[in-house]
């Protein structure tokens, strides 16, 4: 049903009908869309379907993998990501050429596989109850009796290929070291007593303490995790297929890995369900990615939520199924047209994770201008009637030059404010700035080309008409006002309130209201300043999610093994990278690597101060105490053993080393990429070490361990011979902290640019400097406002918020762009008359795009991944804060301060 409507009277002065008539005299293109609508629409959904069928023949569409933490999000000219860069390309382009050696089946440790058990229930000693422990026996003996495990374990040696003890690592070997084999024979109290006579015994519990909380000793023996690790073996030998190495035909043995790592799953589960008081989970790397993917695409149909929850509210609004089809059509052919531009024709080849967030803006922000169309469509039909009425080309040039020159002002600061995100360093930031600024006024020219062709053809064809599913019945029609004089206008409900409910609350409670909105940016600016950068780990999942929970308590309740401890490499042999060609929108493209040209390690000195480089870092405090990988200290050994011969011998060096390579550690060396050979040269060597420091760390935290590594690495480059300078350090820990140091300064960046850009078009749009500072006032408490809440929230500035603080600057400016530019085409002079009209005229246009905004924001709060549902929070909160803002602090402001009788004007009035 349509809203109720009422007659408003607006006695029109002389000037006021003179300038409807001006604004009215009709355009070819409006009379064009009058004449010949359903030509224009054919043709252009025909252009549109053309343009999709490209993008997708061009497969424009495909996402790049990603995440905020590998390559795609690097800053690729920062010295520490180009030295990340050279440590891969160095042991690439070794691998590329040489490929690697065979290697016995199963020998090698390949990927390994947790199961987590958590107590659940007040049992005093745990997960120790023996029902548990029997559970725990019969899940591992399940797994065991899988097909293929015996095919997939880790082998005893390159010999024997059965199942080393290692390939099934159980919390219940702490009563086999006590001489127990079968748990069910135990007692209650046996097993208590025989679990404390291992934790007592440091030799004993040394071995297997790494499979138990670290909370647990001698006088606490509650457990409440434990976990198995089950190891596979590389390469495999599979279905009459030998496998040479870890890399042959590495996708082949991944599916095989995987398809058994499922059948762990399900084991997993089902042991899960059959054991009240304890939970079970199962954390595997290679079903790890997949169950990701799965999350992405499962917070992807959000989009798909929203566009519903568009179209049914554009039905509402629009009061028509055919317009609001025409209308979501429209928005969603924005997307393929984008691409073609972007892509296609401007060569940005990257689409990433972060554009699916431009679906659910873009959703909300063409709706506004759907609204704003149809609304000045239907105020046309009740005013002015000795100029409207009964000619719709008249009616359609007034809507067609009110809508439009509303909606530039609008699309254009949107536009600019996602435009300024190509200034960042970050490649998809920078790409997504470039789809959205694109995507934002090809909506706004699909609304003015398509809308007026739907409305005229709808009202001469459907309106009356029972058309498939479309029906208006006759007591659905706007009810008419009994009086048609000179200057009434009909109102619907919404229109009404702000014409004359709220408009009045705000003349009367001004002072009020801007004593209000004063006290709270007060507190919002107290609490924005406080927002700092992120000082823990940031999660982009929610960490109740069973997959990023398992992975958690394995990181914070468990003792740290070598496996989960972050490594650092020093490398020689690469001193820099060409980079000639290089693709800014191609994260895959690393260059190719420079050789250090006296790279010499042969040499009597080279390797003393290698081995004395090696002795020397292990002891410092800031690397783990554990081991280092050190492949020249075996190599030492190996030439010590050689009977008569000592370490250095420079004159055998090249025959020792050849013979070295031989052996199980030479071997490793080289599988393990910690040297590189080609042609019998020495390319490149590594030297690893393990560091405490989380891969995942914030920056301030891992910024202090990253300056000692390089301050002892420039110590050692003015102590190291002339063949051993040029050396520089890696971890996969380095590379992502400029890039969070950027997301601070991208956000403050976006914000200068974006407000200095909004004021910029404000004065071209209104010609008024008073109303552009005012708006632009208003656009700073929005965002004061946004980041305060973010703070109240317990948000820190990580890389979600970075992101969406600049993103979400683009749709802030709208609905007090969209009252400024009203007031100030107003013919009113005095300002509380134009001040009613902006609010009649465009008070539900702007309340249409806060609900629908809203609503798209409102679908990310169900996302699995944190980012979403953070950008959730700051969409719904940003058009919130936006809609008060224009219909509270703006109009305050414009009803106490607004310049009238053309204060503030950058152009002279004529004279007439």
């Amino acid at each position: 049903m349509k809203a109720s409507v009422e007659s408003v009277n607006l006695k029109l002065t002389d000037d006021q009908i003179e300038m409807l008539k001006k604004e009215s005299e009709p355009l070819r293109i409006t009379s064009l869309y009058v004449d010949r609508p359903c030509t224009v629409m054919l043709v252009g959904y025909l252009v549109l379907i053309i343009i999709t069928f490209i993008s997708i023949s061009q497969n424009y569409f495909e996402i790049a993998g990603g995440s905020p933490r590998n390559r795609d999000y690097l800053l690729w000219n920062d010295p520490i990501v180009i030295e990340s860069n050279k440590y891969i390309l160095a042991k690439e382009w070794v691998a590329n050429r040489t490929g690697s050696s065979d290697v016995a089946v199963r020998s090698e440790t390949g990927t390994t596989a947790f199961i987590l058990y958590e107590q659940t229930d007040d049992y005093e000693y745990g997960l120790l109850k023996k029902e548990y422990l029997v559970e725990v026996q019969t899940l591992e003996d399940n797994i065991q009796k899988l097909d293929n495990y015996t095919k997939l374990c880790l082998a005893v040696s390159t010999e024997d290929k059965s199942c080393s003890p290692r390939a099934l690592t159980s919390p219940l070997t702490v009563f086999k070291l006590a001489g127990v084999d079968d748990i069910s024979e135990l007692t209650q109290e046996e097993i208590v007593q025989t679990f404390k006579s291992v934790v007592e015994n440091d030799a004993l519990w040394f071995q297997v303490s790494f499979l138990f909380d670290k909370y647990v000793t001698s006088e606490n023996l509650t457990v409440s995790y434990m976990r198995s690790l089950l190891t596979f073996g590389t390469p495999l030998e599979f279905d009459g297929t030998t496998y040479k190495n870890s890399s042959d035909r590495e996708e082949e043995q991944d599916a095989v890995v995987k398809e058994f790592s499922i059948a762990v799953r399900d084991e997993v589960t089902a042991s899960d369900d059959r054991q009240p008081g304890f939970r079970t989970f199962n954390a595997n790397f290679v079903l790890t990615i997949d169950e990701f993917l799965d999350l992405v695409l499962v917070d992807s149909l959000l989009s798909l939520a929203s566009a519903l929850f568009v179209y049914f509210y554009l039905v509402y609004h629009l009061e028509s199924k055919f317009l609001s089809f025409i209308g979501i059509t429209i928005i969603l052919f924005s997307y393929p047209t984008t691409v073609v531009i972007t892509e296609g024709i401007l060569g940005c080849t990257y689409l990433g994770s972060l554009q699916v967030v431009s679906i659910f803006l873009v959703l909300g922000i063409a709706a506004d201008d759907i609204f704003v169309f149809i609304d000045a469509w239907r105020q046309s039909e009740h005013m002015a009637k000795e100029i409207f009425k009964g000619d719709k080309k008249r009616r359609m040039a007034y809507a067609f030059r009110r809508a439009c020159r509303a909606m530039a002002v609008t699309s254009s600061t949107t536009s600019v404010a996602f435009f300024a995100n190509m200034f960042s360093p970050i490649m998809p930031i920078k790409s997504f700035g470039l789809l959205s600024g694109v995507i934002i006024p090809l909506n706004y020219l699909f609304v003015v080309i398509f809308m007026p062709c739907a409305v005229i053809f709808f009202e001469e064809k459907l309106q009356h008409t029972t058309c498939c599913c479309i029906k208006h019945k006759q007591e659905d029609k706007v009810e008419e006002v009994k009086a048609e004089g000179d200057g009434e206008v009909q109102l619907n409900r919404v229109e009404r309130f702000f014409d004359t409910t709220w408009n009045q609350f705000i003349v009367k409670r001004k002072p009020f209201v801007l004593l209000l909105f004063l006290a709270w940016s007060v507190f919002a600016f107290t609490q924005a300043i406080q927002m700092g950068p992120q000082t823990e780990e940031e999660e982009f999942i929610d960490p109740e999610n069973p997959i990023i929970r398992t992975f958690t308590l394995l990181g914070s309740e468990f003792t740290a093994t070598q496996e989960v401890k972050n490594r650092i490499y020093f490398m020689w042999g690469i001193e820099g990278v060409d980079r000639e060609g290089e693709s800014i929108w191609d994260p895959e493209f690393l260059g190719e690597p420079l050789w250090t040209q006296n790279f010499n390690i042969k040499s009597a000195q080279s390797q003393n101060q290698l081995i004395e480089f090696c002795e020397e870092v292990q002891d410092k405090e800031f690397v783990a105490r554990d081991d280092i990988a050190c492949w020249i200290e075996d190599f030492k050994a190996y030439v010590e053993a050689l009977p008569g011969r000592s370490f250095p011998d420079e004159a055998n060096f090249d025959t020792d080393l050849q013979d070295f390579l031989g052996t199980g550690p030479g071997k490793s060396a080289l599988q393990k990429g910690y040297l590189g050979m080609y042609e019998g040269e020495i390319k490149y060597m590594v030297v690893m070490v393990y560091s405490d420091v989380s891969e995942r760390a914030p920056r301030d935290e891992k910024l202090p361990v990253y300056q000692q590594y390089e301050d002892y690495r420039l110590e050692w480059e003015g102590r190291f011979n002339e063949g051993l300078q040029k050396f520089f350090q890696h971890s996969n820990a380095w590379p992502f902290m400029p890039t969070e140091e950027a997301f601070a300064q991208n956000a403050k960046q976006g914000i200068a640019i974006s407000i200095s850009f909004a004021l910029v078009i404000l004065l071209i749009a209104t010609r008024n400097w008073v109303v552009s500072i005012i708006s632009v006032f208003c656009i700073g408490i929005v965002i004061v406002s946004i980041v305060g809440i973010m703070h109240l929230n317990g948000q820190q500035l990580g890389t979600s918020e970075s992101i969406s603080i600049v993103i979400l600057i683009g749709f802030s400016v709208d609905y007090t762009v969209h009252l400024a530019a009203d007031y100030m085409h107003s013919p009113n002079e005095a300002r509380a008359d134009k001040m009613r009209q902006a609010f009649r005229e465009m008070g539900v246009s702007i309340f249409s795009g806060f609900v629908t905004t809203f609503g798209c924001g409102f679908f990310l709060f169900f996302g699995n991944l944190t980012f979403f549902s953070k950008f959730g929070l700051l969409i719904t909160c940003t058009v919130f804060f936006s809609f008060i803002v224009a219909v509270g602090l703006f109009s305050s402001l414009m009803h106490l301060l607004g310049p009238q009788h053309g204060f503030g004007d950058l152009t002279c009035k004529k004279e007439k």
